[in-house]
């Protein structure tokens, strides 16, 4: 059944940002076009022709729509699809709360992903393809023909870091749907309430950590010199290190990943409360 939920929610989104995502690559390429390129040392994008200045005005209108558009996804999908009125007809069907938000979760990552992708892609198309063909044979060439370390071992750094980026994403979003769950436990204002949610578990979130970190390093024992003294103890390499890091970093913020979604999917089964 959570198949079929994707499937629902994949086609929404599709429907909602196939124009957008076109409009801003098409756009990129005409500004590629009027504006002769950008040059990577160029100081300035004015120019003096409106030719080149209203495409170019529509393409940061439309990247900055994108950006806009996406986080209304996150918010609308979850919201209107399963706290207001499509809520009724969703909860009636024979699937459990915790497929409801996955569904809706899954969405959202890719929306995200998808634009950032897009996002790139067409920023790159303004510049000369030339220059851009030489960053990317440069960047190739230092990242792993250049690099201290063998080719495997940037290849699983990359992945470690795009999968932290991954679960980084996801919890951005399911940390937005526990915020709305918990603003619509109250009988009034509860967009704002969810508002309210989310900055409450911002800043809890950011005293938990600086209070970990301050009480990890006031004391003194530990400090970046004593860190990388226990690393080369233990015969840690750079690739060792580095891997370590990201781990961490993956695990904590997959444990709020986790977290939020308990959250979402305790309130939608024990205090669902349809408008």
């Amino acid at each position: 059944m959570l198949s079929k939920l994707l499937k629902y929610d994949l086609s929404s989104m599709l429907k909602s940002f196939l124009l957008i995502w076109g409009a801003a690559l098409v756009l990129a390429f005409v500004n590629h076009f009027t504006l002769g390129g950008l040059h990577f040392e160029s100081s300035s994008f004015m120019v003096s022709s409106l030719l080149k200045v209203v495409p170019f005005l529509m393409f940061l209108a439309i990247m900055v729509s994108m950006a806009v558009l996406t986080l209304i996804f996150v918010i609308q999908r979850f919201y209107n699809g399963l706290l207001k009125d499509e809520g009724y007809l969703m909860f009636t069907l024979p699937v459990k709360p915790w497929q409801l938000i996955t569904s809706k979760g899954i969405s959202a990552v890719l929306v995200n992903i998808i634009s950032g992708i897009i996002a790139i892609v067409a920023i790159m198309i303004l510049f000369p393809w030339k220059d851009v063909g030489e960053f990317i044979r440069e960047f190739w060439n230092g990242l792993f023909l250049n690099a201290p370390i063998p080719v495997w071992q940037i290849v699983v750094l990359i992945l470690e870091f795009l999968f932290m980026v991954l679960v980084n994403v996801a919890k951005s979003i399911y940390q937005i749907y526990a915020a709305i769950a918990l603003g619509h436990q109250f009988k009034k204002h509860r967009v704002g309430m969810a508002f309210v949610m989310y900055l409450l578990i911002s800043l809890a979130l950011s005293t938990i950590a600086s209070s970990i970190l301050q009480l990890i390093f006031s004391s003194g024992s530990i400090t970046l010199d004593t860190l990388l003294d226990t690393f080369s103890r233990w015969n840690w390499s750079f690739f060792g290190s580095v891997s370590f890091g990201l781990w961490i970093l993956i695990l904590i913020a997959g444990v709020q990943l986790v977290a939020f979604h308990i959250i979402a999917e305790r309130l939608l089964s024990k205090r669902l409360n349809l408008e």
